[in-house]
């Protein structure tokens, strides 16, 4: 799956879990942002998404990133989804600033309930 398709995969899957909208705007220069879902209270959440293979981990700089997007948008929440994981530093960062973190396990986890069968690592 190449990066734009993930994208609207993870687009999809916030209406899925009962997003009123979801659409991605990720591409060069989008400061961290992929796609902006509203929630069924009306209120902006932004999403990062990382196709990235096993291994490949997210440090802190893209939550730092997506955290300082959703602060100057006033935003109600910041996500970042990876196909990997994160790492130490990346958790940490994610925990002080409530960024929402999603690995890989716990992506295709979740996918599972809403696409059966068709997605995995």
């Amino acid at each position: 799956m190449d990066p734009s398709d993930f994208e609207k995969l993870i687009a999809d899957y916030f209406l899925k879990r009962g997003f009123v909208d979801a659409k991605v705007i990720g591409q060069a220069c989008d400061r961290g942002v992929d796609v902006l879902a509203t929630n069924t209270e009306g209120e902006l959440e932004l999403i990062q998404c990382k196709r990235y293979r096993e291994g490949n981990n997210i440090g802190s700089a893209p939550i730092q990133r997506v955290d300082s997007y959703m602060r100057s948008r006033k935003a109600k929440k910041a996500w970042v989804i990876t196909t990997s994981d994160f790492t130490k530093e990346g958790k940490d960062e994610a925990r002080v600033i409530h960024v929402n973190i999603v690995n890989g396990q716990a992506l295709i986890k979740s996918l599972e309930l809403y696409y059966p069968g068709k997605y995995m690592l």
